[in-house]
């Protein structure tokens, strides 16, 4: 893991406690030892190069000495709207999108959404899914992961779509991705279930001033592949 969190946030040669799960992984899983450095982030998202004093079960005590550059978050603003699909692919999806750069994942029900995710059921499963994020954010070294959100149907991403600079809506049906232009700040990618949009809904979001539904290429690709793909092509090219 390339870096763990302290509970509070962290000032050079002051010792901080590491406990519970954090504490766990360095012992159980780095085998950790005294004198040994790793980096540590606090809750305000400052990392530092600290060195592990101490060592018990369950708390790793260590002394931050360096303060070290945090990654930026890339300069596109891209949220994914992904249609609920099965749990495994979510799982799938939120790991990727975090280390794609996404700054929002917005889970929502499609017409054509085999198992419907209801509000009270995303609560029961948010905390596991931020623990998804959590892990995912460390390992590829951001400060911190996407904000996860829940939406009942396709309509609440059309009421989004007035925030955003360009809403795109991967679909079969589109056109190919429009020529490189310029920076754009804030990008919408919708993604449909394995069953994809249905017409009402293409129809809906076709509509929207700022919206163009658009092909990623000339297969049809799975559901988490089409989110890793419209993600990386968000966030690594100039759309106009």
């Amino acid at each position: 893991m390339p870096y763990f969190l302290a509970s509070e946030n962290l000032l050079l040669d002051r010792a901080v406690r590491l406990c519970g799960q954090e504490a766990d992984h360095i012992l159980l899983s780095r085998r950790a030892k005294v004198g040994e450095q790793i980096k540590v982030q606090g809750p305000d998202g400052k990392r530092f190069i600290a060195s592990i004093t101490d060592l018990k079960k369950h708390e790793v005590v260590v002394v931050p000495k360096e303060e070290v550059a945090v990654p930026p978050e890339p300069d596109t603003k891209t949220i994914l709207y992904q249609s609920v699909v099965a749990g495994g692919t979510i799982d799938v999806v939120l790991q990727k999108a975090t280390e794609l750069g996404a700054a929002e994942v917005v889970l929502f029900n499609s017409q054509f959404t085999a198992t419907r995710l209801l509000a009270d059921k995303f609560q029961a499963k948010l905390p596991r899914w931020q623990k998804i994020l959590w892990e995912a954010a460390k390992q590829s070294e951001r400060a911190h992961p996407p904000a996860l959100r829940y939406l009942p149907d396709i309509g609440g991403i059309a009421a989004d779509a007035a925030t955003l600079d360009k809403l795109f809506v991967f679909d079969v049906t589109g056109q190919p991705l429009p020529a490189i232009s310029y920076q754009l700040q804030t990008v919408g990618a919708v993604i449909g279930p394995e069953g994809g949009l249905s017409t009402d809904e293409l129809k809906l979001l076709s509509a929207l001033p700022n919206s163009q539904i658009v092909k990623l290429g000339l297969t049809l690709l799975k559901a988490d592949t089409a989110a890793i793909a419209a993600l990386a092509t968000c966030q690594f090219k100039n759309l106009k």
